[in-house]
C-alpha cells in the first residue's frame, strides 16, 4: 500500500486556475505484491478519510488481507511511546487508522528501508508519470472526473502489467454479509454519557433515544465512530445506539440594563449639589452614622 499527493488539476488543458482546490487531493493506491495487480486507486480531499475508504472498498470487493505493507506514515502508526501506565495495562499507543487494522485482525507491516518499498515506489513512478499524462489527454480537470477515469485506467494497467501469482488459491478473508461496516471502518473516539443520556461531540449535543438502550448509560463510556463520509455512529460495546441531534443550546444572556421607567428613591443630602452614597438599606452615610451613634 502506498501513499502520495497528486494533483489531477495539473493535467488539465486549461491553465485558468478556476475551481482549483486550496490543497491538492490525495491519491490512495493498493496493489497485490504476488501478482503486481492494482486493486484500488482513488483521489480524496483528505488523507485520513482516504485510508478508511480504501480499506472499506477493498474489503467489500475482495475481503480482508492477511497484512498491509506500508511506509512509516504517522497516520498508519503512532509515533507515541508507551507510558509506564500503558505498559502496566498492556496498552500499545495506536493511531486511528492503526486501531482500525488492529480491530479487523489485519497485520500492519511497516517498511524499514527504501529497498523494501522498491516495487511500490516503481508503481508510483508510473502513476506520477503515465497516469498524469493520460488524464491530461482525457481532459480530466476535476476530482470527480479523475475518480470516474481511474477504473478504466486500472483495467488497462492490469491487463498489460499484471502477472499470475504462483499460488492461485485466494488468501482473502470474506466478511459476513451482515457485517456492520460502520463499526469497523471508522475513526474511534469515546465520550461519557451525561445523566440525561446526552453527550457532546464535534460541537453537537446528541440525545440517545430510550428505545435503543437496554440499560441506563448515565456515566458510562460509549464509542463515537466517524465514517469516511463524516457520519456519526454511537455504540455501546458492539451494539449500535440510535440518537437525535438536539438544537443548539442558547448562550447565557447578557445582564439587562435597568429599565428606564425605574428610578431608585432618592434621599435628601446635607451637601447641596452632591448626593451622598447610600447604604444597602437606602440610607445616606450621615443618616446611618447618626442612627448608629444614637443607638
Amino acid at each position: 500500500m502506498a501513499w502520495r499527493s497528486v494533483d489531477p488539476h495539473s493535467s488539465a488543458s486549461s491553465n485558468s486556475g478556476e475551481n482549483r482546490p486550496r490543497r491538492p487531493p490525495v491519491l490512495s493506491s493498493r496493489f497485490r505484491r504476488a501478482s503486481n495487480r492494482v486493486l484500488h486507486l482513488r483521489f480524496h480531499p483528505t488523507e485520513c478519510a482516504a485510508y478508511l475508504t480504501m480499506f472499506l472498498e477493498i474489503a467489500m470487493l475482495h475481503g480482508l488481507p492477511m497484512s498491509y505493507y506500508h511506509d512509516k506514515h504517522t497516520i498508519l502508526r503512532s509515533p507515541k511511546k508507551a507510558t509506564i501506565e500503558d505498559d502496566l495495562d498492556g496498552i500499545t499507543p495506536m493511531s486511528h487508522v492503526q486501531k482500525v487494522l488492529h480491530d479487523l485482525g489485519v497485520e500492519s507491516i511497516a517498511a524499514h528501508s527504501p529497498q523494501a518499498k522498491g516495487r511500490v515506489e516503481r508503481l508510483w513512478q508510473t502513476l506520477q508519470d503515465r497516469l498524469v499524462k493520460e488524464m491530461r489527454l482525457a481532459q480530466v480537470d476535476t476530482l470527480e472526473a479523475a475518480n470516474t477515469f481511474l477504473p478504466t485506467f486500472i483495467a488497462r494497467f492490469n491487463e498489460r502489467f499484471a502477472i499470475e501469482a504462483m499460488d492461485p488459491n485466494s488468501a482473502w478473508v470474506t466478511l459476513e454479509a451482515d457485517t456492520d461496516w460502520d463499526y469497523y471502518f471508522s475513526l474511534q473516539d469515546t465520550r461519557i454519557v451525561k445523566a440525561d443520556h446526552t453527550l457532546s461531540f464535534g460541537g453537537q449535543v446528541l440525545q440517545i433515544t430510550a428505545r435503543s438502550r437496554m440499560r441506563s448509560l448515565a456515566g458510562q463510556s460509549i464509542s463515537v465512530r466517524t465514517t469516511s463520509d463524516h457520519r456519526l455512529c454511537l455504540y455501546d460495546g458492539t451494539r449500535r445506539l440510535e440518537y437525535t441531534v438536539l438544537p443548539a443550546r442558547p448562550t447565557t444572556p447578557a445582564v439587562r440594563a435597568a429599565s428606564p421607567e425605574y428610578q431608585p428613591e432618592k434621599y435628601p443630602t446635607d451637601t447641596p449639589g452632591k448626593p451622598e452614597a447610600s447604604t444597602k438599606k437606602g440610607l445616606t452615610a450621615k443618616q446611618s452614622a447618626y442612627l448608629f451613634a444614637g443607638s
